[in-house]
């Protein structure tokens, strides 16, 4: 029997705003980092991190993830 896994949210949302960020014209959307590491304060800028903020299942396989976005840009 084959069990059921479920797409990891931070890794589809991470994937969806590393395309759409990279097809934007605008500057500030120019060298984005988008990843779900924690963010080095030293590290590259502009920078987003995405992470779960939790998530819920039910018994008919009905489920959710909420998904939390941090950003840090240049000044």
């Amino acid at each position: 029997m084959t069990g059921l896994v479920f797409p990891d949210a931070r890794l589809v949302t991470r994937d969806v705003l590393r395309t759409l960020l990279a097809a934007r014209p605008e500057p500030e959307a120019q060298g984005v980092t988008v990843s779900t590491k924690p963010a080095d304060p030293q590290g590259p800028r502009p920078y987003v991190r995405v992470q779960v903020d939790g998530s819920s299942r039910t018994p008919r396989l009905n489920g959710q993830q909420a998904v939390r976005l941090s950003i840090w840009h240049r000044d």
